[in-house]
């Protein structure tokens, strides 16, 4: 059974506790779970956790690849609407330093195709300029495309749309 299932769980179960695990406190989806599955009822908090974790380290890496190559999109879109916008994280100050950071995220939708959601850390992340170009990438943003970014307007944000999503940009108007 191990070869079979070197996880101990099936992919249909391990899904389901990465989806639960994404959407409430670890703790909440391992409840959730023995709730409803009570005669496996051994889920627990650290495993709901270590799932989740695991499955982020893997979408890093496919991210990190595609960074790497940025491989050219068969059947580019001729056009893609990008919402963004920022949200600050405020820390507490500690002895040492103090970090805040600047959220950037959005949501890529083109016509006939999935809708895309991106997130970087603006300032802390070395590749989040690279990762919202491999979103565009994935979502099918080719040479040619043509791009309509909405936003709030604010002049920093749309500074950064237009060097981070380089290319045909417009900003039609902005929302207030």
């Amino acid at each position: 059974m191990a070869v079979l299932f070197p996880h101990r769980a099936t992919p249909e179960l391990r899904h389901l506790q990465v989806r639960l695990g994404c959407k409430f406190s670890y703790q909440q989806a391992a409840g959730i779970l023995n709730e409803f599955l009570p005669e496996l009822s051994c889920f627990n908090h650290a495993t709901t956790r270590n799932r989740v974790l695991a499955v982020g380290k893997a979408i890093e890496a496919e991210t990190r690849a595609e960074i790497a190559e940025k491989p050219k999109v068969e059947k580019p879109v001729d056009h893609m609407t990008v919402g963004i916008d920022g949200a600050f994280v405020k820390a507490t100050r500690s002895k040492n330093q103090r970090k805040n950071f600047e959220i950037v995220l959005g949501r890529i939708e083109t016509c006939g195709r999935q809708e895309k959601i991106f997130a970087a850390v603006r300032d802390l992340d070395d590749l989040a300029r690279e990762r919202v170009r491999s979103a565009l990438r994935s979502a099918g943003r080719g040479p040619a495309t043509n791009l309509t970014v909405l936003s709030d307007g604010e002049d920093a944000m749309r500074l950064m749309a237009g060097q981070w999503l380089n290319g045909r940009v417009e900003h039609p108007f902005a929302l207030r």
